[in-house]
């Protein structure tokens, strides 16, 4: 478990591909919540499941992730969210090229009831909720774009599904575009950008990280 920050209150980690956040209905034994099930008051949650998780993180979407040691500290992270005080930006490499260096998806979002997995879609239905992504082109290449993405919302699968939607699939998203050959690897996707002012002392929080070694060797291929 990567630890980037931890005090008695809260904790930020790098989570790692392929480690889910909490327990599916598949019930597995190893997710986020159970390596850190010894630092956080898990008694004072109602949901078991998922105690301090904050905002979560796909199982192949690795990158920074807070997580409350306790209900009130749980509650009042809760609130920047809602409030969009949590600023949370992701990089990601997608396919074709942008034309524009900076553009606004507001599409609302709703479960896809045709697929059997876990998957999202644009919907014009009532139910669908109300999902903004800015993405800033940082590097354009050939036939693909390296981007940074910034959530104003945070709803399942939002920027995998809105950079699908308008036709710049990531990478590797076998769910939302297609298989590129790296396997076990998942999405090029990286939560690398995180900042929050702290429940406790009102100090403004700021976390960033470097990309993996994978995601900065595909980086490099494409400016070659």
């Amino acid at each position: 478990m990567d630890i980037i920050y931890e005090d008695n209150y809260l904790l930020v980690v790098n989570k790692e591909k392929g480690l889910l956040v909490h327990k599916t209905t598949f019930n597995e034994k190893e997710t986020l919540v159970s390596l850190l099930q010894n630092k956080i008051k898990i008694d004072e949650f109602v949901d078991k499941k998922r105690p301090g998780i904050i905002h979560r993180l796909d199982k192949y979407t690795n990158g920074l992730l807070v997580v409350a040691k306790n209900k009130f500290i749980a509650e009042k992270l809760s609130d920047q969210i809602m409030k969009k005080k949590m600023k949370r930006k992701y990089v990601a490499i997608v396919h074709n090229n942008i034309k524009n260096d900076e553009i606004i998806i507001d599409a609302p979002l709703m479960r896809n009831k045709k697929c059997k997995t876990t998957k999202m879609m644009v919907s014009s239905d009532k139910k669908a909720k109300n999902s903004i992504t800015k993405v800033k082109v940082i590097e354009h290449f050939k036939d693909s774009c390296y981007v940074e993405c910034e959530l104003l919302t945070g709803r399942t699968h939002q920027i995998r599904t809105h950079l699908s939607y308008i036709n710049h699939p990531i990478f590797n998203d076998s769910l939302y575009g297609h298989d590129d050959g790296y396997k076990n690897y998942g999405q090029f996707l990286t939560s690398h950008w995180l900042q929050f002012k702290h429940p406790i002392t009102n100090k403004l929080l700021k976390f960033k990280i470097k990309l993996d070694q994978t995601f900065t060797d595909l980086l490099n291929k494409l400016r070659r």
